[in-house]
């Protein structure tokens, strides 16, 4: 399903957790956030609005592409897409968002990785935006 649209959150869990990792807990606000996505083929543009703050990256599925976390901070990282789903490896978590039943579904994972390499589950948050 294409991913082009303006999305309002309905729902999330563990938001203030994600933003703790992150270290912004600090910017934790009551507003809801708008996520704005424009789709071309394999082309997109993610942007997410609330008052007096705007985040946006550019990416292309299937190539290795310069974005920014929400700090600000430039990475470079793959974007695959899979049955739909969008994945993104950000510096401190695992990115992922499909669109199900209308509804924009992200969800966000942490993992702590032992001398083994093997990597255990740390935290997931999730967010759910309904097409507006």
């Amino acid at each position: 399903m294409a991913f082009t649209g303006k999305y309002e959150l309905e729902s999330q869990d563990k938001y203030e957790e994600f933003l703790k990792e992150i270290e912004l807990l600090h910017a934790k606000t009551d507003h809801k956030v708008i996520t704005e996505v424009v789709q071309d083929g394999n082309d997109f543009t993610w942007t997410q609005t609330i008052p007096n703050w705007t985040w946006s990256n550019k990416f292309t599925i299937g190539q290795d592409c310069e974005l920014k976390t929400l700090k600000g901070l430039e990475f470079k990282a793959p974007v695959t897409m899979e049955n739909g789903k969008i994945s993104i490896q950000f510096p401190q978590y695992m990115f992922t968002a499909e669109i199900i039943d209308e509804l924009y579904n992200s969800r966000r994972e942490w993992r702590d990785f032992h001398e083994s390499q093997q990597e255990d589950l740390k935290m997931q948050d999730t967010v759910q935006l309904r097409r507006g």
